[in-house]
């Protein structure tokens, strides 16, 4: 979980003392600030995989985030925090996340990216569910039972697999470096989790698992998923009947609203809650714009031939230059941009982490060429529009929404910081669609 102690710092770091620490380790990397031998301030920035439309992006996931409270409100935090953002620049890192407070990690470049979201049913309409004679196969009894990562873990991985492939957001799990169910719904918490097993015990194989939380005062799933509805309507049936041992007059989930479970629960009376939060929560930004696009490159070669069609997908040629607002806020108005005001733009423009790249059309989807710095400032001039090429101009921040689909294309295009070529709009709301991006709570850090 990603906190902050540090929110109003009140005095500058002593550089000549403050020492930033990275250690790595198996699958993350410990990162302290000290004063001589003694740690002040420390984070904990693990190395994980994140799906984006079926691509692995490789993520730095920064929790843990704590100072002593003696050395509270100098300006550690903001240290340590900048100096992870280099380190992951550094050691080839594409995107980063945290799950954080409000109105402080917008300031190295962190901006919520992730929906939130909640489902509750009465238990009484989730009882329906057992009342299908469908849910239990004659020919191939099922029933569920506690999980067993020693015999369950490839299985379970198989069907999370299945049904992530296409969603942004999610951890790519492997059964190697994968560190299992061990969160609930909220930080903190742990969960019970089991499977939904077809088939006689000496020949049984999994076809569903759901995470409950650990408590007895609610029933609570953090994650449920299963091969067909049958098995999903087992499961509900078995919260339901949970729900009424306890009393409760409803059961609650922590899904992605358009999951196979929350497709099922909508037309049995469920209660859907989507939140989009500003400023807190699940926050990302991009690290590598070449390197992000370019794993990204045969989806986005897909979604414009599907859009525009092979001739004029074939024809494709733009540059996207980002870079980060937050850092400092160059004067991007309509006069800078104008030719008169093309040089004070990119001088403007130095020392704003800006990062470019050139995409073309080639056989294999979109060829991504990193330009630059020097490059980069020659698209914020205007230059390359000039010579004919259709430029996107944004904040990193910015882009990183567009990328994982948080708002739409147009939204984010008439943000008054973003300069685009017109005749470039419909391709960029092409190459990235609005969606739903989502993490489940299971695998948040």
């Amino acid at each position: 979980m990603s906190s902050s102690d540090e929110l109003k710092p009140t005095g500058p770091v002593d550089q000549k003392r403050a020492e930033l620490r990275f250690t790595p380790q198996q699958g993350r990397v410990n990162v302290q600030v000290m004063l001589g031998e003694e740690e002040v301030s420390r984070l904990t920035l693990h190395d994980l995989p994140m799906l984006i439309d079926g691509r692995v992006l490789r993520m730095g996931g920064i929790g843990g985030v704590q100072t002593r409270p003696e050395h509270r409100k100098h300006g550690y935090a903001r240290q340590m925090l900048a100096g992870t953002v280099q380190y992951m620049k550094d050691n080839e890192f594409d995107v980063a996340m945290l799950f954080g407070i409000a109105n402080f990690y917008h300031r190295f470049g962190f901006i919520t990216t992730l929906i939130d979201s909640k489902i509750t049913i009465p238990t009484r309409f989730a009882e329906n569910a057992s009342k299908d004679e469908e849910t239990q196969p004659k020919d191939a009894p099922r029933r569920i039972r506690p999980y067993d990562p020693a015999r369950d873990l490839p299985a379970v991985l198989s069907i999370y697999s299945a049904k992530s492939s296409g969603q942004r957001g999610r951890l790519a799990r492997q059964a190697e470096g994968w560190w299992g169910f061990r969160l609930g719904s909220v930080f903190g918490r742990g969960v019970d989790v089991k499977v939904l097993v077809e088939g006689e015990p000496d020949a049984e194989h999994v076809v569903g698992y759901f995470a409950l939380d650990q408590t007895d005062e609610d029933v609570i799933a953090p994650e449920v998923e299963a091969v067909d509805v049958a098995g999903l309507k087992l499961i509900l049936a078995y919260l339901a009947e949970l729900a009424v041992e306890r009393r409760l007059g409803q059961v609650t989930f922590f899904i992605h609203p358009e999951s196979d479970m929350a497709r099922l629960l909508r037309f049995l009376g469920a209660d859907v809650y989507v939140t989009y939060n500003f400023d807190r929560g699940s926050m990302a930004r991009v690290i590598n714009l070449e390197s992000t696009l370019q794993k990204l490159s045969p989806v986005l070669g897909q979604r414009l031939t599907s859009a525009l069609g092979t001739k004029d997908a074939g024809n494709t040629r733009l540059v996207i230059a980002i870079w980060d607002a937050n850092s400092a806020r160059p004067d991007l108005t309509a006069a800078t941009w104008s030719p008169a005001k093309a040089e004070a733009g990119a001088a403007a423009a130095a020392g704003l982490g800006l990062q470019a790249v050139l995409i073309q059309a080639a056989s294999d989807g979109l060829k991504i060429t990193g330009l630059s710095e020097h490059e980069a400032r020659e698209v914020l001039a205007l230059r390359e529009a000039a010579a004919g090429v259709p430029v996107l101009a944004l904040p990193q921040e910015l882009f990183t929404q567009l990328l994982f689909g948080y708002r739409p294309a147009a939204d984010i295009l008439s943000e008054p910081s973003v300069r685009v070529t017109p005749r470039l709009t419909p391709v960029i709301e092409a190459l990235f669609p609005a969606g739903l991006p989502y993490m489940t709570r299971v695998d948040r850090f």
